[in-house]
């Protein structure tokens, strides 16, 4: 448990580094501009792995529906972010949408608690941060792409690990990786 608690508080210490996190792919094409926003921006990460992770811990099978909605969400949010209706609290709800994804996994939350509109709202709240990022000459088709099938990878990856982890029976790993998603999600909040 020490070692645990250590590692979470050094783990910490790495987070303003994650904030910036989203910068440097201007000179990529929008394709791997897209792909890389998304995977190298820690809350974009965390809550794509996290939602895959909760969605088949809560339905206990894989299911591509709630992904492929959060991703049509994504790309809605994302159009409007392009055009010029971001403002400036959408790293809130980005930031937001990881501590609750972190408690859905703490507490075993059921998916059905969660109707299409929460879930198209976490979607369209990180589709709208992507879309107020796409750097300047950039096609945003391409970059939408890019970062739509990067969040579908990172919600495959989650749910690869939720099986794995209810196949081994590691509930309690469950838990303290859900507390460590809310902690991060709480940890974000502080940085926006």
């Amino acid at each position: 448990m020490k070692k645990l608690t250590k590692l979470s508080a050094l783990s910490l210490l790495t987070l303003p580094a994650f904030a910036s996190a989203h910068t440097g792919h201007a000179d990529a094409s929008g394709l791997v501009s897209g792909f890389m926003h998304t995977v190298s921006g820690m809350d974009h990460l965390v809550a794509m792995i996290a939602l895959g992770f909760w969605l088949v811990q809560s339905q206990r099978r894989l299911s591509l529906v709630q992904p492929l909605l959060v991703v049509s969400a994504m790309l809605i949010g994302a159009t409007a972010g392009v055009a010029g209706l971001g403002f400036t609290g959408v790293e809130w709800g980005v930031a937001g949408s990881v501590l609750l994804l972190g408690l859905a996994i703490t507490f075993r939350l059921p998916v059905a608690l969660f109707t299409g509109v929460s879930l198209s709202l976490f979607g369209a709240f990180h589709g709208l941060a992507h879309g107020m990022e796409v750097p300047a000459g950039l096609s945003a088709l391409t970059f939408f792409i890019g970062f739509s099938v990067a969040a579908l990878l990172l919600a495959a990856v989650g749910m690869g690990l939720a099986s794995a982890v209810s196949r081994l029976r590691l509930d309690r790993a469950a838990v303290w990786l859900g507390l460590s998603i809310s902690g991060l999600g709480a940890a974000f909040m502080t940085l926006v």
